[in-house]
């Protein structure tokens, strides 16, 4: 395994929404309306920044 670099966290916020797109307790934190995936991607931006 290999650190993250800052470079790599689209690619990494990338993965985790698409990973986490249809998760229900996911989904259940996220407003479900027309920014939904743009909402999954800003929740998995935030807990990359703190891991």
């Amino acid at each position: 395994m290999k650190r993250a670099l800052k470079s790599d966290k689209l690619k990494i916020v990338d993965l985790l929404a698409h990973s986490f797109n249809e998760n229900q307790s996911g989904n259940y934190i996220v407003q479900q309306d027309h920014q939904r995936k743009n909402r999954v991607r800003a929740l998995m931006a935030y807990s990359l920044r703190y891991v």
